[in-house]
């Protein structure tokens, strides 16, 4: 309602599972409106197919919850095309690290 109201966005934080409408519908609706509205998804379970499939779209990003608030600032800031400061080494390290360890140790 807001977007065919005239409302501007830079971007938009959507979660998946919402109600009266979910997220990959609202995601269809805002792009039919808007193609290159950056969109940042987010829900409480993993990736899904439906979420792959919206990713595709590109200028979108998907975010598992629960995450750090550095996280979202820095996925909008990356969709937006604004200068981040990279994360110190020993945060990569420790989230190379956590990946490394939900992979089954793969990647080591």
């Amino acid at each position: 309602e807001l977007v065919d109201g005239g409302a501007h966005f830079d971007a938009v934080v959507l979660d998946m599972a919402m109600p009266n409408m979910n997220g990959a519908t609202c995601f269809v609706e805002l792009r039919k409106r808007s193609a290159h509205l950056p969109i940042v998804l987010m829900s409480g379970h993993a990736q899904t197919a439906e979420v792959t499939q919206l990713l595709d779209a590109g200028e979108v990003a998907f975010l598992e919850k629960p995450f750090e608030g550095s996280v979202l600032d820095d996925t909008l800031r990356r969709l937006l095309g604004i200068e981040t400061t990279p994360a110190p080494v020993s945060v990569a390290r420790e989230v190379g690290a956590a990946a490394r360890s939900a992979a089954g140790g793969r990647g080591s």
